[in-house]
């Protein structure tokens, strides 16, 4: 970071991979081996996405082997995480895994044998200004109304803290309307986001959300790349 605040994020958690290069296996404790669509993998977790007629039951708290493939690897690389979450939508469901070994993980990132995987975001994320803060709310299919807490956010998508009791009451949708009130506007801006991971504790889960590129995303796209820059102090990537 540049600043206590958040500016442009550079440390290693905040890579992301280029998921359409890599293939990863899902095996389970029981042996049992699926191959998933990676939504979302980075230093400290992903998300994996299955066909609904063909996706694993696995429970939450479950050690599983992320096994991952890739034309930039020398040789498939074995991931051991837990799941964290699981999110239904119509056609699919998506897992959330967390790394439960951190330390190895990044010096084995640090040896390069997974830096080859990792590109920086394709969009840069600041954290809020304490001081003027963005104030967030989700609203679920069941049209379930939540406000979390805005942790960063970006021209692309935020990332976001939802306390335990209001993740149970937005339940597993894995699309929700996104209404965010920036400190200089007087309206609030609508987006229409995805959830592309979620994982957390007993008290609070964390989600990472990404914009549809629909006609709303085009309207608030300037307004968001503005504060953007205004808080990284450079242009919006």
């Amino acid at each position: 970071m540049t600043g206590p605040e958040g500016r442009f994020e550079t440390r290693r958690s905040a890579y992301r991979v280029d998921a359409d290069r890599l293939e990863v296996i899902l095996t389970t404790p029981a042996g049992e081996r699926w191959a998933g669509r990676l939504n979302h993998l980075s230093i400290r977790g992903g998300a994996l996405e299955f066909d609904r007629l063909r996706a694993p039951s696995v429970r939450l708290g479950t050690g599983v082997l992320l096994t991952v493939r890739s034309d930039r690897l020398d040789e498939p690389v074995a991931l051991p995480a837990v799941v964290r979450s699981r999110t239904d939508a119509p056609d699919s469901c998506i897992y959330g895994v967390e790394f439960d070994w951190l330390p190895e993980l990044e010096e084995k990132l640090a040896a390069g044998r997974l830096y080859p995987l990792f590109n920086r975001r394709r969009a840069r994320r600041v954290v809020p200004d304490p001081s003027r803060p963005i104030r967030l709310s989700l609203r679920g299919s069941g049209g379930v109304r939540i406000e979390p807490t805005l942790k960063d956010l970006s021209r692309l998508g935020l990332g976001a803290v939802i306390i335990a009791a209001d993740g149970h009451r937005l339940g597993r949708s894995s699309n929700v309307d996104v209404n965010l009130r920036l400190p200089h506007l007087r309206r609030a801006v609508g987006l229409y986001g995805t959830i592309r991971y979620r994982w957390g504790s007993d008290s609070e889960i964390r989600c990472g959300i990404e914009f549809e590129r629909d006609d709303r995303f085009y309207a608030a796209e300037d307004v968001i790349s503005s504060y953007v820059r205004e808080r990284c102090g450079g242009p919006a990537a």
